[in-house]
């Protein structure tokens, strides 16, 4: 009887809710579109999606249907477009984007989600656009932006989320 009760037990957790399996989607065309690590029906592990040529279209990771882990997408050029990592579903650590080009075009640190720390963007032509820091999801320090030439735009200071007094240093408030 044990025997009989300890060999059902193993069949069950070998081939029940501890079992992973490899999830796959394809195009009407036949091509695979997507496939995943998959738990109990919930994608649980790496995760790939493709362009119907076959290129990379994106990758990530997810713990119980959560992404967790760096994301990375791609243009059906094959550049990057985005690479971040993820903790909990929340953005967590530094995110940048680019442009199809292959050129930077912004990058950002998250906590939790929030934005923190210091955010850029930049023209294609790799000039600085503008700049900005936060702390836990407001503006808090000096923003400012430049038009393609390099010139300044407007600078202003922020204190936790507020412009600080005496901080709007436009060109035209001067």
């Amino acid at each position: 009887m044990r025997i009989a009760i300890a060999a059902a037990l193993a069949a069950l957790l070998l081939t029940g809710c501890w079992q992973r399996e490899v999830g796959r989607s394809y195009y009407a065309s036949g091509k695979l579109k997507s496939e995943a690590t998959v738990k109990n029906n919930v994608v649980d592990g790496h995760a790939v999606a493709y362009f119907e040529d076959g290129r990379k279209e994106s990758e990530a990771n997810y713990k119980a249907g959560i992404l967790d882990g760096p994301a990375v997408s791609y243009y059906s050029n094959g550049q990057k477009k985005s690479e971040a990592r993820y903790a909990s579903g929340k953005l967590d650590g530094q995110a940048v984007m680019y442009y199809e080009s292959g050129r930077k075009m912004s990058e950002a640190g998250y906590s939790a989600g929030n934005l923190h720390g210091p955010a850029f963007a930049y023209y294609e032509n790799g000039a600085k656009k503008s700049e900005a820091f936060f702390k836990n999801g407001v503006l808090d320090g000096t923003s400012s932006s430049w038009n393609e030439a390099g010139i300044v735009q407007n600078t202003a200071r922020f204190r936790d989320g507020r412009l600080a007094a005496g901080g709007d240093e436009t060109p035209s408030s001067k």
